[in-house]
């Protein structure tokens, strides 16, 4: 199988040694428009790099492509491979720009678009939607981590979240919030307070303290930040029947037993393999199982199961109103 990564930035480069690490047998291709990058991904990953789709397809027969370019590119890009009758795989989009003709190219073509949501494929998170699923709890969330932090080897403003329509905050909401519903159901109501609090200069709100109310009876305090120095997950869900406690980190579940009243450790991971210039509540599995989804969907011509275009467009809309409210 020939596969193409377009975008060799930091994304892409973690596709490429996730897909090798997956299916050694796979000849990845790369796309980039940065000669510098391109010779990057050909010293470490020896694979052959391009500048443009017609380029790499006047001389190879793809049959899947990631995504890994800015967010507001990702529509033309998707529609542009899907008319090649290539299946796509895209990070998250953070627009619903072309998504109509995305669903449509894709069901004329019998192609697969994927959508990534890595954290739902995370088996921490697993286990707390698993446990929480179902019932009316409160629970209080603040996922935040300071911006200069998330790529502290580029500038903010050559980075897609110093643009206010694919902002950080706004990119923290998308990841968070399709595994927030998985848990707690869809969220029907949203009450926002937004401010600044740094001398970044950005041009949109670096702080978001949300209330969520969901479908199950659940509601949710939700704070959101580029702002934590310390990058932090830290969630309690609770009502009269259980208690939870989660750290972001992936063996950091704990449950509080009602019988003898204490604490109880959750292990999820056995192995946990991480990327040492990411945190420590960023871990590589959780990438390489969403991309054994991707192929297998395509290997098998099934949809995707865990999440897809349609939960992204009620996703976004939710994270509209509140950046609007």
């Amino acid at each position: 199988m020939k596969v193409l990564v377009v975008g060799l930035g930091s994304m892409g480069k973690r596709r490429i040694r996730l897909i090798q690490q997956v299916d050694p047998s796979i000849t990845i291709i790369g796309i980039d428009s940065q000669d510098a990058r391109k010779e990057e991904a050909y010293q470490l990953y020896g694979i052959d790099c391009f500048s443009s789709i017609d380029a790499v397809l006047s001389e190879n027969n793809v049959e899947c492509a990631f995504v890994c370019t800015s967010p507001l590119s990702h529509g033309d890009i998707i529609c542009e491979l899907l008319e090649h009758d290539i299946h796509v795989f895209t990070e998250i989009n953070l627009v619903n720009h072309r998504y109509d003709d995305i669903l449509r190219i894709s069901e004329e073509h019998n192609r697969i678009a994927f959508l990534s949501s890595t954290f739902l494929y995370r088996k921490d998170v697993g286990y707390i939607i698993e446990q929480a699923r179902g019932q009316s709890v409160n629970y209080i969330y603040h996922t935040g981590q300071y911006l200069p932090d998330w790529h502290p080897w580029e500038k903010i403003e050559n980075f897609f979240v110093s643009d206010a329509r694919t902002n950080g905050c706004r990119e923290i909401m998308a990841i968070e919030f399709p595994w927030i519903c998985a848990a707690f159901g869809d969220i029907t109501k949203v009450t926002v307070k937004k401010g600044s609090m740094t001398n970044l200069g950005l041009s949109y709100p670096d702080n978001y303290l949300l209330m969520l109310e969901h479908s199950s009876g659940s509601t949710g305090i939700v704070a959101v930040d580029v702002v934590a120095r310390k990058a932090r997950r830290h969630l309690e869900i609770y009502n009269e029947n259980m208690q939870i406690f989660w750290d972001g980190t992936p063996n950091s579940v704990q449950v509080y037993d009602l019988d003898v009243k204490e604490l109880k450790d959750i292990t999820c991971y056995d192995d946990v393999v991480q990327d040492e210039r990411y945190t420590a509540n960023i871990i590589e599995n959780a990438y390489a199982d969403e991309i054994a989804d991707f192929l297998d969907c395509v290997r098998q011509n099934h949809p995707q199961q865990k999440y897809n275009y349609q939960r992204d467009m009620f996703i976004l809309e939710k994270i509209d109103e509140i950046e609007k409210a």
